[in-house]
């Protein structure tokens, strides 16, 4: 075999698994993050997983209990804002779609460091919960 052959029958199957490897991540459906405390948790689902300002995102929030069971919770408040700013926090509508499912259709504004603030009153009881989303890096 020469040396020119032999380099193709490396670099091929590299070439190959660098394109798989692209797709794969360009195609990831979401990016997930999970708050909570002692005796509940969020899973926070966000479509497309790089959120980009100015572009539409689905957050999805399922609320549970720490064994897996939805949370009884009839409203929840999502407020989206950055840290670093200055001009305020933007709601989020968020609608029930099953027990203890949520989803919301959100446009940052902005590129960078933002943080959504989670609000509901499972058995009557507030909870608060926040997570931190990379906007367009």
């Amino acid at each position: 075999m020469t040396a020119k052959r032999l380099r193709q029958a490396l670099l091929q199957p590299l070439a190959v698994l660098s394109v798989v490897t692209l797709l794969s991540a360009a195609c990831a459906p979401a990016a997930q993050t999970t708050v909570g405390e002692a005796d509940w948790q969020a899973l926070l689902t966000l479509t497309p997983q790089r959120p980009a300002a100015l572009r539409p995102v689905v957050l999805q929030v399922r609320l549970t209990d720490r064994q897996g069971a939805p949370l009884d919770v009839a409203d929840l408040e999502g407020f989206a804002g950055m840290p670093e700013m200055e001009h305020g926090e933007t709601r989020i509508a968020f609608r029930r779609t099953a027990p203890g499912v949520f989803v919301a259709e959100h446009t940052f504004s902005l590129d960078g460091r933002s943080v959504i603030r989670l609000r509901g009153r499972p058995h009557g009881a507030p909870f608060p919960g926040s997570v931190t989303v990379e906007v367009g890096r």
